[in-house]
């Protein structure tokens, strides 16, 4: 169960819930009302749980920033945000991505690899 508290000497609230680990944490909302903190931290546990039961991939966790952000933005003033970059990343285990990748990777065939320059760049 999340809980918030506030320091002395800091206008915002701080999110205290409990990781993945199992340890316990605290979390600074930046936010200076307390409703709007309550919303914050318990979008942060959700995650959390999520996370525990090992089903938060960074899409997920990507979609629920967005969703803290729509929850503690007023609708009824006009922001310019901007769209999410979807960077593509395959789901799953970190290990098991770059194989992910490079098997969905579209080859050049060997018939038509003269029509195509390689530019490497790099230190090394």
């Amino acid at each position: 169960m999340p809980s918030l508290t506030k320091k002395e000497n800091s206008p915002y609230w701080y999110c205290c819930f409990t990781t993945p680990d199992g340890k316990r944490t605290k979390r600074s909302t930046k936010q200076t009302d307390k409703k709007k903190a309550i919303a914050v931290c318990t979008e942060f546990e959700k995650a959390t749980k999520k996370a525990k039961k090992g089903a938060l991939t960074e899409n997920q966790a990507i979609k629920v920033v967005s969703d803290i952000k729509s929850k503690i933005t007023n609708h009824n003033q006009k922001t310019k945000t901007s769209p999410i970059l979807n960077s593509r990343i395959p789901d799953g285990l970190i290990a098991e991505k770059w194989d992910k990748h490079r098997f969905n990777l579209k080859l050049v065939n060997p018939a038509n690899k003269r029509k195509y320059e390689v530019i490497v760049v790099g230190s090394g």
